[in-house]
């Protein structure tokens, strides 16, 4: 039971970190891939879960104390948490970002416009000038 509680929390994680734009080939390398993005706690914790699957995984003397056990489950619930809340927080930004972008183009737009008009109406001044003279 506990193997299928590592197995099954480290694919949530490494689901997670893809979700938050991570890359590489297991959670090592994706949790490095992002680490600029997380808090050195996080990972931290997403190094100790990497470490605790590997071993489980590749190392036939390794054994699953309940104190591991009890570190992994609450490091996973803690990093899933931060993933979760780096992920909404993400979402959110994009989406009033494309709100707000849209808005500084219009802005843009309009002031470049102004400023060309406004330029056109000099030139044509001193056009007008120029042929007047």
């Amino acid at each position: 039971m506990s193997y299928e509680k590592v197995i099954s929390k480290s694919k949530k994680i490494e689901s997670m970190l893809v979700e938050t734009g991570a890359e590489g080939k297991g959670l090592h390398e994706k949790a490095s891939s992002i680490e600029y993005k997380l808090s050195a706690n996080t990972l931290k914790k997403i190094r100790f879960i990497a470490s605790i699957r590997n071993q489980l995984l590749h190392d036939d003397s390794f054994e699953l104390t309940q104190e591991l056990l009890e570190g992994f489950e609450n490091a996973s619930v803690e990093v899933i948490e931060e993933l979760r809340s780096l992920n909404n927080r993400s979402q959110s930004t994009e989406s009033s970002s494309s709100s707000s972008s849209s808005s500084i183009f219009e802005e843009f737009y309009n002031a470049s416009t102004l400023k060309k008009a406004g330029m056109i109406a000099l030139g044509a001044a001193a056009l007008f000038g120029i042929l007047n003279s």
